[in-house]
């Protein structure tokens, strides 16, 4: 019998970094709005979707890498990952 185990590491994103991405979203929607003013449905269900989402930063944000994600983090993405004290 072969066991693989996967070992996740749980990142909580910070209030601080969550208003970040509502500050992000809140602009590229203004945005959106300024330059299409009559949206076709697929721009409206993603209007949609961005305000779901702006809705669930004000909640806690948990992010779950696994061991080979965390340790290839920053060769993917050019930062390293994001240790919070």
């Amino acid at each position: 019998m072969i066991t693989i185990t996967i070992t996740e590491t749980s990142v909580l994103i910070p209030k601080s970094q969550t208003e970040i991405i509502i500050e992000a979203l809140k602009y590229y929607r203004s945005q959106f709005g300024k330059f299409n003013s009559c949206p076709t449905e697929s721009e409206s269900y993603k209007i949609y979707d961005i305000m779901q989402l702006e809705a669930l930063m004000s909640y806690d944000i948990r992010v779950d890498v696994s061991e080979e994600e965390v340790e290839n983090f920053s060769v993917t993405n050019g930062i390293d990952f994001p240790t919070y004290v």
